[in-house]
């Protein structure tokens, strides 16, 4: 309708993608305003599926893990969300303390133990992402899509790549976090969850901390 047609031209969000688990790359509800519910790489793949079908050429299919799966996995676990806050935030006293020290000796000191807290306090939290566990209905819609790339069931492998939602923006950045090739179905979600936790890999961490 003429609603739906706007909020194309305009690049809003659909509001129904939110409530979403999984969104296919051919979704037509894929506006430019998408990016908070499917990264940045998310929806930049997205958008170019939607161009290249209206010339009338085929694309491999794929789809992409919605932020609501991540968001739902840490609202199930508050105590590690708030852990996890708590030290972030710590980590980005610290980055500061170091940015603004002027002093070289005590800046190189400063620098030495930021990097060292990052190791540490990022190793921890990694570890805790990656022993979540996904809430089944997200896990039988994964799962669903994935056996949908194949119709005939035959056996197939994907690339498992992560989508930031500051991937793909006017800063350099794309493909920071992790990618995986070669992924069977059976490996599929424990590679999805690594992708989840490599948001916080001490170079991503540092990234965003830079901004």
């Amino acid at each position: 309708d003429e609603a739906d047609q706007e909020a194309s031209r305009s690049g809003a969000l659909d509001p129904t993608l939110a409530s979403e688990y999984v969104v296919r790359l051919s979704d037509p509800r894929v506006t430019a305003g998408a990016s908070s519910v499917l990264g940045g790489k998310g929806l930049n793949l997205a958008l170019k599926a939607q161009a290249v079908a209206k010339t009338g050429q085929s694309i491999p299919p794929g789809f992409v893990i919605t932020t609501r799966v991540f968001d739902d996995l840490l609202s199930r676990n508050p105590d590690l969300k708030r852990s996890m806050d708590l030290e972030l935030e710590r980590l980005k006293i610290m980055y500061q303390d170091w940015e603004n020290e002027k002093d070289d000796g005590r800046r190189k000191a400063k620098r030495s133990e930021l990097e060292r807290e990052l190791q540490r306090v990022l190793a921890g939290i990694r570890g805790a992402i990656e022993s979540l566990q996904f809430q089944a209905e997200a896990k039988q819609r994964i799962l669903d899509e994935f056996r949908a790339l194949s119709p005939d069931g035959t056996e197939i492998q994907v690339a498992v790549r992560s989508s930031a939602v500051d991937e793909d923006s006017n800063t350099p950045f794309a493909g920071a976090n992790l990618t995986t090739l070669n992924v069977e179905g059976a490996d599929l979600l424990a590679h999805a969850v690594q992708n989840f936790a490599a948001l916080y890999h001490p170079n991503a961490v540092w990234y965003r901390l830079s901004k």
